[in-house]
């Protein structure tokens, strides 16, 4: 699916209810319309409910085999930024244990949401998204201003319209004010990457021919998960385009979407054990 497909998919059961209402108008008239004596002696009402069926079932069945075809073949990227969550439970910064850096390169427009990532607020460690430099020299999207909410005890001793003006206040400041690293070309900005040796994890696919570096085979850099992910380029149609069991799984090809630990700069958490009353 298309990144922008985000913005489209709320109109989706409104387009669903409309086919609904379009092939059952369109059977209540092919049954009410007279017909000639010729072809009424044919075309039976038998003869059409079995058509309409058939159109139903073959329908159903394109429809289930796209809808797989989505779930095998590129739900890795969903797969991969869950297991992310799970990684920053298990492994802290060396450097910055209450923060974990995770990295994208040429798979940034396939990053879902920084809302789906850990914050220190509901957990216990912050997960930042940094950007590598990568073939892509467009520009890339940036930070929003620091909070200035103050600590958490400011917080707590203001009231509940005194917190709500200043979180709107900063709201408005962070996206209105002017910036010097944004420009109106889309070109590229320099400034949102970071090098790769700073990152703690990376989320990569391998693609052939690619210019990027391979960084599962660089020294102190584990792939910890992966997920199959279909090769549109180096598969066929239709079997890329619609799943048949055991078919597409054959004949298509696929290719590893990961996440790549670098170990030299994450260490495990300990955790206490709690004793049982």
């Amino acid at each position: 699916p298309h990144k922008e497909e985000r913005f489209l998919f709320t109109a989706y059961p409104l387009i669903i209810a409309s086919a609904a209402l379009s092939l059952d108008h369109l059977l209540s008239l092919s049954l009410s319309l007279p017909l000639p004596p010729a072809l009424s002696a044919r075309l039976t009402r038998g003869r059409i409910l079995r058509l309409f069926e058939g159109f139903m079932v073959a329908a159903i069945a394109v429809s289930l085999a796209r809808t797989l075809t989505l779930i095998t073949g590129f739900a890795a990227p969903a797969r991969v930024w869950g297991e992310v969550r799970r990684q920053a439970s298990l492994f802290r910064a060396r450097e910055r244990p209450g923060e974990v850096t995770v990295c994208v390169g040429k798979e940034w427009y396939r990053f879902t949401s920084s809302f789906l990532l850990p914050d220190e607020r509901t957990d216990d460690v912050h997960v930042r998204l940094a950007f590598l430099e990568s073939t892509f020299k467009g520009q890339l999207p940036g930070r929003y201003a620091p909070e200035r909410s103050g600590d958490e005890y400011e917080m707590r001793e203001m009231g509940a319209d005194q917190r709500l003006s200043r979180l709107l206040r900063e709201t408005v400041a962070a996206t209105s004010g002017e910036r010097s690293d944004f420009n109106d070309a889309n070109r590229e900005e320099g400034s949102r990457y970071l090098p790769y040796q700073q990152c703690n994890y990376i989320v990569d696919m391998f693609s052939p021919g690619q210019r990027e570096m391979r960084y599962e085979e660089l020294v102190g850099f584990d792939i910890v998960f992966k997920s199959k992910f279909l090769d549109l380029s180096r598969s066929r149609f239709p079997l890329k385009t619609f799943y048949v069991p055991i078919l597409s799984d054959y004949l298509n090809t696929y290719g590893n979407y990961m996440l790549i630990r670098n170990t030299r700069s994450v260490e495990p958490v300990i955790k206490e054990s709690r004793r049982r009353k």
